[in-house]
């Protein structure tokens, strides 16, 4: 199965990443998201605005995949429970993943 032997395959680079990230900076607890009044200066949109972006980029056919995954970071910033917030970080995990998978299969 070409996909899940891709799949895999990034999974193994990210764990990987997780290995070295963690080596080098040891265990981080960092909060989960900025406080409401950093977001916007830390350039973070609310979901409604991200969701608008990123349809509009749908509509006119230039969607990239960072439009999509600043949509799913706009939602796990404007979650209000920590089970909202997990469930919106794996869509995000995802999205990424999909990204790097889209790149390996496009390679010539």
């Amino acid at each position: 199965m070409p996909e899940q032997t891709s799949l895999l395959g990034v999974l193994s680079n990210i764990r990987e990443e997780r290995v070295r990230q963690d080596a080098l900076w040891g265990e981080q607890n960092h909060p989960q998201v900025p406080p409401k009044h950093l977001r916007v200066g830390l350039g973070v949109c609310s979901e409604r605005s991200a969701k608008f972006y990123c349809e509009s980029a749908r509509l006119d056919n230039k969607m990239t995949w960072a439009h999509i995954a600043i949509e799913e970071m706009a939602e796990v910033v404007d979650a209000e429970t920590e089970e909202a917030r997990r469930a919106e970080w794996v869509q995000l995990a995802a999205v990424c993943i999909a990204a790097i998978q889209s790149i390996d299969r496009n390679k010539k």
